[in-house]
């Protein structure tokens, strides 16, 4: 780290670590490979769960928390009312643990105001920028939650400015920064352990897609289309598992009640980390449907040696699988059983994908994540120092 400098304390603020999500993971990740490269860190949030999700993720977590004690309307207008509730812990985290640096770490760009206002070192590590959720997202947002969003972007585009980086999490995220800042903008891609996912035993006539059981989804559709592959393999079987929200228990029973017991379809739900480890181990093919701005699930698919055949969305699909290479692009449901079809009769095409996945993993391993982000992290700090 930067020389003749004590052991640098960095503050992580992120909004919700109560639910085992994708910025969940990202947050705990990045506060694990920053101890590892020897900095301590301490973490602001709303709410969190953290040491539940051990087991889920795959990883330990030892950091000093520093959680809001009480909140504002926090699981409804979490938008509008993010500043009010992100305070009180930031605050806290800010004077006793005293950073040298805060990264928040989301897209509620309002947490680091404290920060800022104090003149401590500030990077804003984007998922996703809060005022274009509605713009972007699969899933319906309201009239109220989108003059809720409209208004947050005034604090968005008054501290955007103020802070001394800019990180965006992948080239979707950098599109909609570029679309509404002058600021200049690196990406670094969330990390994959990927040795946990090496292969470890054989292959089976699996395909497996790693989801969410909701309709945007489409995984009724998915599903036909593996009736299709059925009719000309019957060796294959189809694996969907998902963590089961209360909201999509309604689909997920809907799907359930389609299925014939004699098929070999299998939906699993609330899977353990050594459970869907297993099945990574066992696919063959990785199936997704919709749209996600990066998707751990496919690095961890070529990780274990999986092509990946996804839709095009101009988001994660395009950016971690290299088209024909470690997987195929689709544009829809008939190419993506042709492709799939491809893959299941051509043993040494099949081979040869699965080496080249394994390959193009490594681009998003935990020390490639380490070592950028700690550049990052010098970089700011000897801008201040000077």
């Amino acid at each position: 780290m930067v020389k003749g400098r004590e052991k640098i304390r960095v503050g992580i603020i992120s909004y919700d670590l109560s639910e085992p999500r994708g910025g969940t993971k990202l947050a705990l990740s990045l506060g694990n490979q920053l101890k590892a490269a020897g900095c301590e860190v301490a973490i602001s949030c709303v709410k969190e769960n953290i040491k539940d999700f051990e087991d889920f993720f795959g990883e330990k977590y030892d950091f000093k928390i520093y959680r809001a004690k009480r909140t504002f309307l926090s699981n409804r207008l979490v938008h509008y009312t993010a500043l009010w509730n992100h305070r009180e812990p930031t605050l806290g985290l800010i004077e006793e643990f005293k950073p040298h640096i805060v990264i928040e770490i989301g897209g509620i760009i309002t947490s680091l105001m404290p920060a800022v206002q104090k003149g401590i070192p500030t990077i804003y590590y984007c998922t996703m920028p809060v005022s274009r959720y509605a713009d972007v997202n699969i899933y319906k947002v309201n009239l109220p939650s989108k003059l809720q969003l409209k208004f947050f972007s005034l604090f968005e585009n008054y501290l955007i400015n103020r802070i001394d980086r800019v990180i965006a999490m992948c080239q979707f995220t950098e599109r909609l920064i570029k679309q509404m800042w002058d600021k200049k903008i690196i990406i670094i891609n969330p990390p994959t352990k990927i040795s946990t996912f090496k292969q470890r035993g054989k292959k089976g006539r699996v395909i497996l897609s790693v989801c969410r059981y909701d309709a945007a989804y489409q995984l009724d559709k998915l599903i036909e289309t593996f009736r299709r592959i059925s009719k000309e393999n019957k060796l294959y079987e189809l694996h969907l598992t998902a963590e089961l929200s209360e909201k999509d228990k309604e689909y997920y029973e809907k799907l359930k009640a389609s299925i014939n017991p004699k098929e070999r379809i299998y939906l699993h739900k609330n899977l353990s980390f050594d459970e869907l480890l297993r099945l990574y181990n066992k696919a063959e093919i990785f199936w997704y449907t919709s749209f996600t701005h990066f998707g751990y699930i496919f690095v961890e698919a070529q990780a274990s040696g999986i092509p990946v055949v996804a839709f095009k969305r101009m988001g994660g699909a395009e950016e971690i699988v290299v088209n024909g290479k470690s997987g195929f692009l689709v544009d829809d449901f008939d190419e993506l059983y042709e492709k799939t079809k491809i893959l299941i009769n051509n043993r040494s095409l099949w081979q040869k994908m699965s080496k080249a996945a394994r390959e193009n993993s490594e681009r998003f391993s935990m020390e490639v994540f380490r070592e950028r982000f700690v550049d990052v992290i010098e970089e700011v700090l000897k801008r201040h120092a000077s």
